[in-house]
């Protein structure tokens, strides 16, 4: 502990205090009371000591490193991963700006600090440049940003170059810093720094009054929520002697974040009024291919002061990688200042791997790999080589962050950093929901991740309406995160998205299955309804069978009646048959008696005939009589048969009736006990029926979903196949339009700096490129690349260079046309004089001068051409023609031909005609 004290007497008391309250509310638990004597004894000799109110970590950083770091794994084995995050990269920045780390992988660079020393106690500690950016050559970059600010031609620099190329670090570690070091002129350098673009307005205001309060000292209470209210600041800052500098860094975000050129406007005419104030300077910071983008402004307004000509060549500052030189100038300053030394081998083979083919270093990448060296501590080249390559080193940065998410977040992270990516080797903006929606049952992890990354600065959150968007930082981290993930992470997504569909497809089962209960439900109450019904059919049925036996009972009991009956008519119809016989006989007494009288009454014979006759047809009547009245009493005989019989019957029908009455009660009982058992087996039945109905339904429409989702499956297979040629076919164009929007700018570039002609060579190669890519006829804002047209266009419209003349073999230091204006004359270092045509035909060389040659200059009459040499003469040389060489050969072979006996005739008058 007095060890402990021994270091913290150079830090403030209250520095310790908060720390110290820190780590014991941390570990909630109680304190040893002789430790926390010997803690406030320590205090106290501290704040005597020191006298100190303030905390700072400039009094003594590494005992605030050391704490800081215990802190952050304390809070990390407590799965407090965001606050263990925050506390490391606090450490970091600390650590780099203090000197003590090398290199600061994805984050920006901060300006550098000293520890104070306790003896002087300090209260002024100025932030001087990063020395990563004056290692690297990159303070001459500063110094001419500087002075470009300080001067009166540029009102607007616009500074460009690759993504990674360290714009970013350059402004916030270099730039910055330099114009708060020292004044400009009589003025403070006010520098405003924007990189955040949805509320622009609200942003800037915030950013205004905070550098005024770091440079002033006081708090400035203007409302500046307004781009009037900002114009009207920096109108009054110019009155209270101060250089404005409004930065605009990251500017390419300003058009995603605003893709309709109606949002835009209002901030273009922002930046033209900025423009017309007095002592404001205006930076905007993008990548290079971007800077296409910005010729909308030259359209749309009238912009004065910069002479409507945005993307000049003396308003534009560029910002390209590392030369392997300044990359190695880098790595061994930073390593020299931290003390971390690196086997130059190591420094030799790492900065070639870094290079590569392109012969460049880009600033980001050696950031993170120089990280990963000192986080593995490799510091010889066997170790490096052992480790593996470069993309190892980048691949243990990209799984540093994802550890700092914790492992049970650790697909999360995967995921995400994929997500992120595309297979155009883009940086797609996301929303949360967005993210949610691919990672399914982990989407409760997000939220924790996507902080981690942010504060890492391996995201970028854009806060939008209505949902703010995230991106990954750099271009150059994708395709080290598709190479290294992408089958894994394939794999992982298929799994997420078959557990979101099957969570889908569960949750549509189960609403399914509730609505299949409460059709269930309504059936069976239904079925209940039915039942009742069948019920009642079956107590009806039953009575009907109970009124049946009774109705049979009756008609026995009729029968046995209707017996009786026929026995009183039998008695009746022997009644008959006796009255009859005595009516019988009377009639033959009255016969008997008639014919006694027939005589005595011959005058009544008519009325006797006649009753004879009635009395006959009586007769034949009474005969008819007897005769039925036979019928009648055998058919009575035969009925009373029939009854005596039909009377044993239905004595034995009724005793069957009788039986059959008991059997039907019991069958009444044994129906009525079957009907319910029969009413529960239609029901069920019934019941399984429906089941089976609604079963097959169910496998008819999933039969028909199967078959509705082969289909689907078929079409999406082909779409898919199809979007994959197009993504396919569109990543080609995408990387195409790429490297063809970097000859387009390479070509201005070498057009600026190098040969006319050949960056025109090279831009019309781009162009014929772009050319083949649009020949579908697609609008210009579809092209693939711009800057090839802008190139192309910018070239004609500036080239004189007509043509090259290429053959000397030093500088030429004289030219002069012919009279004629046919040919030229060139005199140069090499000692030679040499005669062109105008298209770089070499027609003549002049050798003979011992020195350079000065001048050339032709005659007036074009035939002759004289030198001037440092070999203290002039010389005269005939310009040759046709003619002259002739002459000249003829006279040359003179006696040859003369004089030759094996030539034959032709040869020998060859000259005969030439003089």
């Amino acid at each position: 502990m007095s060890k402990i004290f021994t270091h913290l007497e150079r830090a403030s008391p209250r520095y310790f205090k908060n720390l110290f309250t820190e780590i014991s509310e941390f570990l909630q638990t109680p304190l040893d009371i002789g430790v926390e004597a010997e803690l406030s004894v320590g205090i106290a000799k501290i704040t005597a000591k020191t006298n100190q109110s303030e905390s700072n970590h400039q009094y003594n950083p590494q005992l605030y490193i050391s704490i800081l770091e215990r802190l952050s794994s304390l809070y990390f084995e407590q799965s407090d991963y965001l606050k263990a995050f925050n506390i490391k990269q606090e450490q970091l920045q600390i650590e780099q700006q203090y000197g003590f780390r090398a290199f600061v992988g994805a984050s920006y660079l901060n300006p550098q600090r000293q520890a104070i020393n306790s003896a002087q106690l300090q209260a002024e500690n100025p932030e001087t440049i990063a020395e990563e950016i004056a290692a690297s050559g990159r303070g001459q970059d500063v110094k001419r940003l500087r002075e470009r600010i300080g001067g009166t031609e540029h009102k607007l620099t616009i500074i460009h170059g690759q993504s990674g190329v360290g714009k970013s670090s350059i402004l916030q570690g270099g730039l910055i810093p330099a114009l708060q070091q020292e004044a400009i002129g009589e003025r403070d350098a006010l520098p405003v720094l924007l990189r955040v673009y949805t509320d622009w307005v609200g942003m800037l205001g915030q950013s205004l009054a905070q550098a005024f309060e770091e440079v002033r000292g006081n708090q400035l209470f203007a409302n500046l929520d307004s781009s009037a209210a900002i114009l009207e600041q920096l109108r009054r800052n110019a009155d209270r002697n101060l250089l404005t500098v409004l930065i605009f860094d990251q500017f390419e975000e300003f058009f995603f974040v605003y893709p309709d050129q109606g949002q835009r406007r209002a901030f273009y005419e922002f930046l033209r009024v900025c423009l017309d104030i007095p002592f404001v300077k205006v930076i905007l910071s993008l990548r290079e291919d971007y800077l296409h983008y910005l010729l909308e402004l030259d359209r749309l307004f009238n912009l004065t002061a910069i002479n409507n000509n945005i993307l000049d060549k003396n308003i534009r500052y560029h910002l390209g990688n590392f030369l392997p030189a300044d990359a190695m100038a880098v790595v061994q300053s930073l390593t020299e200042r931290s003390h971390f030394y690196l086997e130059p081998a190591l420094i030799d083979e790492l900065v070639r791997d870094l290079a590569g083919e392109l012969g460049e270093v880009r600033p980001i990448e050696l950031q993170i790999v120089g990280m990963q060296l000192q986080t593995e501590k490799i510091t010889t080249l066997d170790k490096y080589r052992q480790f593996g390559t470069k993309e190892k080193l980048v691949e243990r940065f990209l799984e540093e962050v994802i550890h700092d998410c914790g492992a049970e977040n650790e697909q999360v992270a995967r995921l995400v950093l994929y997500l992120l990516t595309d297979e155009n080797g883009t940086r797609p903006l996301k929303t949360r929901a967005e993210l949610a929606a691919d990672l399914a049952t982990e989407a409760d992890k997000l939220d924790l991740v996507l902080e981690i990354f942010v504060a890492s600065r391996l995201v970028l959150l854009l806060p939008e309406s209505p949902a703010d968007r995230y991106q990954l930082v750099h271009d150059y981290l994708v395709s080290f995160i598709r190479q290294q993930q992408s089958n894994e992470i394939l794999a992982e997504l298929a799994r997420e998205r078959e557990q979101r569909l099957q969570a889908e497809e569960k949750l549509k089962l189960e609403q399914d299955a509730k609505q299949i209960l409460v059709n269930a439900q309504q059936e069976a109450k239904r079925e209940i309804r039915q039942g009742r019904m069948q019920l009642r059919v079956s107590s009806g049925l039953a009575v009907c069978l109970l009124l049946f036996a009774g109705i049979s009972s009756l008609y026995a009991f009729n029968q046995i009646q209707f017996a009786k009956e026929a026995d009183g008519k039998k008695q009746e119809a022997e009644n008959k048959v006796t009255t009859a016989e005595a009516k019988y006989k009377l009639v033959n007494q009255n016969l008997e008696a008639t014919q006694k009288q027939q005589a005595a009454i011959q005058q009544k014979a008519q009325e006797l005939e006649s009753k004879k006759t009635d009395a006959e047809q009586k007769f034949q009547a009474a005969q008819k009589n007897q005769q039925a009245t036979e019928k009648e009493s055998k058919l009575a005989k035969q009925k009373t048969q029939q009854a005596n019989q039909s009377l044993l019957a239905a004595k034995a029908d009724l005793e069957e009736v009788n039986q059959k009455a008991s059997e039907l009660q019991e069958k009444n009982a044994q129906a009525q006990e079957s009907i319910k058992t029969a009413s529960e087996k239609i029901k069920t039945a019934e019941v399984k029926l429906q089941q089976a109905a609604t079963k097959q339904q169910q496998a008819e429409s999933q039969a028909q979903q199967a078959q509705s989702t082969v289909n689907q499956a078929q079409a999406k297979l082909a779409q898919a196949q199809k979007a994959t040629e197009e993504a396919e076919a569109a990543r080609e164009e995408a990387q195409k339009g790429t490297e063809l929007e970097r000859a387009g700018v390479n070509a201005l570039r070498q057009f600026e700096y190098a040969g006319e002609l050949e960056s025109l060579v090279a831009v019309m190669h781009s162009g014929k490129e772009l050319k083949t890519l649009v020949k579908d006829g697609r609008p210009l804002e579809k092209y693939p690349a711009i800057s090839p047209i802008f190139a192309l266009d910018t070239i004609l419209n500036k080239i004189k260079e007509r043509n090259q003349f290429q053959g000397h073999q030093g500088g030429v230091l004289s030219v002069s046309f012919s009279p004629d204006g046919k040919t030229i004359a060139t005199a140069s270092l090499d000692k030679t004089a040499r005669l062109w045509r105008l298209n770089g035909q070499l027609l003549q060389e002049f050798k003979g001068h011992q020195g350079i040659v000065l001048s050339v200059s032709f005659s007036s009459d074009g035939k002759t051409i004289a030198t001037a040499s440092l070999d203290n003469t002039a010389r005269l040389w005939p310009v040759e023609n046709l003619d002259r060489l002739l002459v000249r050969g003829c006279n040359w072979l003179h006696d040859y031909l003369q004089n030759n006996p094996n030539l034959g005739e032709s040869d020998k008058r060859l000259c005969d005609d030439i003089k």
